[in-house]
């Protein structure tokens, strides 16, 4: 049973041709396994999903594209579907130096700290997590102030204005 390898990218992120990354899976997997594969290569990025909700995509551009690459619209008629097996889209030998691969992740719902407050889900001293863009972020309640490990180390009022 042949390997495949398979450059990916995951799309939004900034400075992302550098951080794409190489795969290896048994042509014979479903995509549902190359997408446990992906996730479990870039759990940081997905550790909060499924691996089937990751949305992924088979593309062929060149790895010095910058321009196609941030131009890059994927549509979901081209979307690889987890029932299919990889060899069902990859019957060739990938073009080296190209991204096969993207990766889209998925949206999350942004609850802002105001409202955690308002609702009483946060009490003096306590804390919560909160995920940034790229990485994820604690804040503590501390006299009537949100105290956050943001790189200014800020503080926010109740009202959610900074100090």
């Amino acid at each position: 049973m042949a390997d495949i390898t398979l450059f990916c990218l995951i799309q939004g992120n900034a400075n992302a041709l550098p951080q794409a990354f190489s795969l290896s899976i048994n042509r014979n997997e479903d995509i549902g396994q190359l997408k446990k594969a992906i996730k479990a290569k870039k759990i940081s990025d997905f550790k909060f999903f499924d691996a089937n909700r990751l949305r992924i995509w088979k593309v062929q551009i060149c790895a010095d594209n910058d321009k196609e690459l941030s131009e890059l619209t994927l549509h979901n008629n081209e979307q690889l579907l987890a029932k299919m097996k990889v060899n069902s889209y990859f019957t060739d030998k990938p073009l080296d130096n190209h991204i096969h691969i993207v990766v889209k992740p998925l949206e999350l719902i942004h609850i802002s700290l105001k409202l955690v407050l308002e609702a009483g889900l946060l009490r003096e001293g306590g804390s919560v997590e909160y995920l940034g863009r790229y990485r994820i972020y604690r804040a503590m309640l501390h006299e009537r102030y949100l105290c956050t490990e943001e790189p200014k180390n800020q503080r926010y009022d109740l009202s959610g204005s900074p100090r």
